[in-house]
């Protein structure tokens, strides 16, 4: 192993290829709390975060480093054994980025609950918001026939922060950042069993996206049965 020096006569292991992780992580377990004196809270704060989502994801399934779910608008956030029972009975799952404040997401938000209507038993949605005010916010998820995470405020820590939210020095939220969402709405499409990746934005397999901004007209459906959107998705 090849090692490069650290403050404090730390000696770390040069990632060479993920096989030099384990031996890095070892090392930071094995360091003594002065080793990271010259780290700014913060890094050390979101560095810890996201190695805690890591492992529960390992150990108890992708979806138990979520933000807390709710199954509908105003009902108690789900435990992780009933997310997890609900998401192991679907094949697939989207996590639905969108905001009270974006009239595209409003012409898209009812094909997309057409398409829920139909495949409820093989696939389920997860709002997660970029709204800006939680009354707006409430407003509109309580259009939404799917569960969505709770509301965690404006700037949010793991949803969507808009352009202008970030601009004033704030952070993307983490769950958007990890899939690179950069507009709403978009959705991510996950295999629900495992959580892995199958396509960064389905949106355009949903929706043409010609509503009428002005008149409130809903987007055209781009699929012409949900049945064979679902086997064009099996095959991702």
């Amino acid at each position: 192993t090849i090692y490069s020096s650290y403050p404090y006569g730390c000696r770390m292991p040069v990632i060479q290829g993920i096989s030099g992780i384990p031996q890095i992580l070892q090392s930071i377990a094995d360091a003594s709390a002065d080793t990271f004196d010259a780290a700014a809270p913060d890094l050390l704060v979101n560095a810890g975060a996201a190695l805690l989502r890591i492992a529960a994801e390992r150990k108890e399934g992708w979806y138990a480093s979520l933000p807390p779910v709710l199954p509908l608008h105003g009902e108690m956030p789900m435990t992780p054994e009933v997310l997890g029972a609900r998401l192991r009975s679907k094949r697939f799952a989207i996590l639905y980025f969108s905001a009270s404040w974006c009239s595209p997401c409003h012409r898209f938000t009812p094909i997309l609950a057409e398409l829920y209507a139909e495949q409820n038993e093989e696939l389920e949605i997860i709002f997660c918001h970029g709204c800006t005010e939680e009354e707006k916010h409430l407003d509109y998820i309580a259009t939404m026939p799917w569960p969505v995470f709770q509301w965690a405020g404006s700037p949010s820590a793991y949803a969507f922060n808009r352009a202008k939210v970030r601009a004033a020095g704030h952070p993307q939220g983490w769950l958007a950042a990890k899939y690179d969402i950069q507009s709403v709405p978009a959705a991510v499409l996950l295999d629900a069993q495992t959580g892995r990746l199958l396509c960064a934005d389905v949106k355009r397999q949903i929706t043409l996206g010609v509503g009428d901004s002005e008149t409130g007209e809903p987007d055209q459906k781009a699929y012409e049965n949900s049945t064979a959107l679902f086997a064009k998705w099996g095959k991702l």
